[in-house]
């Protein structure tokens, strides 16, 4: 008996996020050490801290640059682009897709 996995034709989640200019952007899950960065930041949330903001602008534009588009982003462009109300509902919708990703049977 053969078997087979493949990885080159099967289709990723994808958060499709559209932004206040009306581009949307399909951002993936990130990797391993991405991810651990994130729920260390996501525990923060509530901390405004000058550290601790940068950070949220730094993880923010991490993620954003996982897209399908190509784009890359810097925490000046996270900056130019969102206010803090909105990075935080960015990082908890993130957080959201993740568990909603990990739980899936597929």
């Amino acid at each position: 008996m053969n078997a087979r996995l493949e990885f080159t034709t099967e289709q990723k989640h994808h958060l499709e996020l559209r932004l206040m200019s009306g581009e949307t952007l399909n951002i993936f899950l990130p990797r391993r050490a991405t991810i651990r960065k994130l729920v260390t930041v996501s525990k923060t949330l509530s901390d405004t801290t000058e550290a601790s903001i940068d950070e949220l602008y730094d993880m923010t534009a991490i993620l954003l640059s996982t897209n399908d588009q190509g784009k890359t982003f810097t925490a000046d462009d996270v900056d130019a682009m969102f206010d803090l109300e909105d990075l935080v509902k960015f990082i908890k919708g993130f957080m959201s897709f993740i568990q909603e990703v990990t739980a899936s049977p597929n």
